[in-house]
């Protein structure tokens, strides 16, 4: 809950995630009330047994791509076991919107909201929450065993059956 205007206003936990900790081209988003609502309509749908996801048909600079990559990091960064999915209409779009949009925002989230990666500090086509190799006895020892969430986030080239067979939690496709 927070105050606006002297309202007492509810933001969901993953309005609250954009708002405070993805950086965007620009800083951190601004407080906009049709933000808050678009995130409702997005909770009720991820929480409602018979919906199959949200289309969003909105104007340009609606701020939409910032809200996916909340959308899918919120899910993923805390998620044992779990798949996140992006897709563009076109391979080397989807491809910028991982490394120019997602990738960006997750290396700039807090370290205490960051699980262990093997995907080092630039990726550019996974961001793999498993335990990183180790090639030395000092390296193996730093690690805390067990971390990872063994999950991953991954963009692919825009074909029917991309992701086929896949159980994704998250899938965002861009520019549909």
């Amino acid at each position: 809950w927070i105050m606006i205007n002297g309202k007492k206003t509810y933001l969901t936990g993953m309005h609250y995630y954009y708002l405070n900790y993805i950086q965007i081209d620009i800083g951190y988003p601004d407080y906009r009330d049709r933000d808050r609502l678009f995130f409702y309509f997005l909770e009720a749908s991820i929480k409602h047994s018979k919906s199959l996801g949200v289309t969003l048909v909105k104007p340009r600079r609606f701020g939409a791509t910032w809200m996916a990559v909340a959308y899918v990091l919120h899910a993923l960064t805390r998620t044992k076991n779990a798949i996140g999915g992006l897709m563009s209409k076109t391979g080397e779009d989807a491809k910028d919107f991982f490394k120019e949009k997602l990738a960006f925002s997750f290396v700039k989230l807090p370290f205490w909201l960051q699980p262990t990666t093997s995907s080092g500090n630039n990726p550019t086509s996974s961001i793999d929450f498993t335990e990183p190799t180790t090639r030395t006895k000092e390296s193996a020892q730093n690690i805390n065993k067990g971390a990872g969430l063994d999950s991953y986030i991954r963009w692919k080239t825009t074909t029917e059956n991309a992701f086929d067979g896949k159980k994704l939690l998250r899938w965002f496709f861009d520019e549909i």
